[in-house]
């Protein structure tokens, strides 16, 4: 079995096709620019001679480590179409079926991309797997919370519903097998196409983040702040985290709660941000110690498909107060669930851990027991090449 990965941008760090690659069933991996297109190239040497740009430093670092420079085909059509403002298309189809098939039997997708390529593909005999890693709903979602809390300004994917919706149920019709890496982006889809809920597997993801032998549980039980990070605002649940804040600092003022990823300036709207710490964007290795020593992380998102920070936080041994709709299962032993939007909720969650100093702790050993055996790259690995291989065995209907 050989599986042809397609996916836009550097996702999990190229950890699919890397981990295809490992149990020897990759075939090869279409992508956009790496840092072996021609622009990854440029970008890499501006890089190299001291030319200092975000963008740059961006491209330069897509690297898709692990896989041989063979097997990687990297187009820079979709970098050419933002420069000449669609004037080329952006479509990577036609560069996808220039490259063939190279003797898959496979396509994994990242949520459809470049449909003319699967059509094509599943035309050719090809089994199709859709990797849905959001919620069919995300922008309906959005423009609800949107609505609710009269922020400033139309969420920018509006007007893309219908289109999106389309899009959504092609390829559903389209994939012999959808992948979900969690049970509430799987409860999405049988809402939105109960007709494929038997093609629906549930793969959670694995964090990205190396666990490093030898390391347990942070030691944060003295520390007095709580973490959040995300690089937008109102999905993830700022506003309620802020209001939570506000409320935390009259019975505890020296507690903080720091925000990697934002700005102050980023949500000048939103109230109560005076009661937040903002770091602005905080570098990977920077988050680590972040991580470890905040004495638990806080993400009330309204919908995910599994966020990797609340991932990360596992890794480091890190309480969690989240949301089902984060895409993350703590399973009862690494931290509180609680339902989206609900400040008074998060509220109490922190205020028990902060009493209950005995349940942090036990919650930070369930972090790190949990991201060890269940949400490592090993495990993702093994959930993976199950799904793959299930769906290579089984006979088209």
């Amino acid at each position: 079995m050989k599986v042809l990965v397609c996916q836009h941008g550097a996702r999990h760090r190229y950890a699919v096709p890397r981990i295809l690659e490992e149990a020897g069933m990759l075939a090869a991996l279409y992508t956009d620019s790496t840092t072996y297109s021609t622009l990854g190239q440029f970008a890499r040497y501006a890089t190299k001679i001291g030319i200092h740009s975000s963008r740059l430093a961006s491209l330069s670092a897509r690297i898709p480590n692990g896989i041989p420079r063979h097997k990687v085909f990297s187009s820079d059509r979709l970098l050419w179409s933002y420069f000449t403002k669609g004037l080329i298309s952006s479509d990577l189809s036609k560069d996808f079926n220039r490259w063939g098939f190279n003797s898959a039997d496979i396509v994994y997708s990242m949520y459809g991309e470049d449909c003319k390529f699967l059509e094509l593909a599943k035309s050719q005999g090809l089994k199709i797997i859709i990797d849905v890693f959001c919620h069919p709903n995300l922008n309906k979602i959005m423009r609800d919370i949107y609505e609710k809390y009269s922020v400033t300004g139309p969420y920018p994917n509006i007007n893309k519903i219908p289109m999106e919706d389309a899009h959504s149920k092609h390829i559903f019709d389209l994939g012999d097998m959808l992948l979900c890496p969690s049970e509430w982006v799987a409860s999405g889809v049988k809402l939105f196409s109960p007709e494929h809920t038997n093609k629906i597997r549930i793969v959670p993801y694995g964090s990205s983040l190396p666990i490093i032998e030898g390391d347990t549980p942070a030691s944060s039980s003295n520390s007095k702040y709580f973490l959040f990070a995300g690089r937008t605002a109102i999905g993830k649940g700022l506003c309620q985290v802020a209001e939570a804040a506000e409320n935390l600092s009259r019975e505890y003022p020296d507690w903080k709660t720091k925000v990697a990823g934002l700005d102050s300036r980023d949500v000048s709207w939103m109230r109560f941000r005076e009661h937040l710490q903002f770091l602005g964007k905080v570098p990977l290795d920077k988050m680590r110690s972040l991580y470890q020593e905040a004495y638990a992380f806080v993400f009330p998102s309204f919908c995910e498909g599994q966020a990797g920070v609340v991932l990360e936080a596992l890794t480091y041994g890190c309480p969690v107060i989240t949301t089902k709709a984060s895409g993350v299962d703590l399973k009862g032993v690494a931290g509180i669930t609680i339902p989206p939007g609900d400040s008074k909720a998060l509220l109490a969650a922190m205020l028990n851990l902060i009493e209950t100093p005995k349940l942090q702790r036990t919650y930070a050993q369930g972090a790190f027991d949990l991201a060890n055996n269940f949400y490592t790259l090993n495990a993702w690995s093994n959930r993976l090449v199950d799904a793959l291989s299930d769906c290579h065995s089984t006979q088209p209907k």
